[in-house]
């Protein structure tokens, strides 16, 4: 494991503390987790520590949600793949077209009446309930943060 880790740290290429700590705490809880579910050993393991590097570098550029990370490292456990080529193939990378993600916001408030109603009257979680809807609706590939921010823009206005 701490060799595993050295040549990953090493293969991020950089000294930035908070990468490497992102890296630290994905192997740490997400790949060991994984590990010990599929009782695999780091001598059968077939995640290389560059490509879990490159995974935890496509995390910190904010290309995938930290939820798509733990799928796409379950895949890597599984196949031995390339991040990028299972993000790419399962077309998983986030949506940053604010025109996009506004589309889908419109839709989900006018189809929710009640939910939006509710929002208005005060009622936190009916933001939340709508939100989901967003994200189911986009395959969770928006920033919660971002469709927050546009409900409460289009709810207010």
């Amino acid at each position: 494991a701490g060799q595993f880790f050295e040549e990953a740290v090493s293969e991020l290429q950089t000294t930035n503390y908070k990468l490497q700590t992102i890296l630290y705490n994905y192997l740490t809880s997400d790949l060991f987790g994984l590990m010990a579910q599929a009782k695999i050993s780091f001598k059968e393991l077939k995640i290389t520590p560059e490509n879990f590097a490159e995974l935890i570098n496509i995390i910190d550029r904010k290309e995938i949600s930290t939820r798509t990370a733990k799928d796409v490292l379950k895949i890597m456990l599984e196949t031995g793949r390339d991040p990028s080529e299972i993000i790419d193939s399962e077309n998983l990378r986030q949506i940053f077209d604010e025109k996009e993600i506004e589309e889908v916001v419109r839709m989900v408030i006018a189809e929710n009446p009640k939910p939006v109603e509710d929002y208005k009257k005060g009622k936190e979680n009916a933001l939340q309930f709508l939100i989901g809807k967003a994200m189911a609706e986009l395959k969770g590939r928006a920033n919660p943060k971002v469709l927050e921010e546009l409900f409460r823009k289009k709810l207010t206005s």
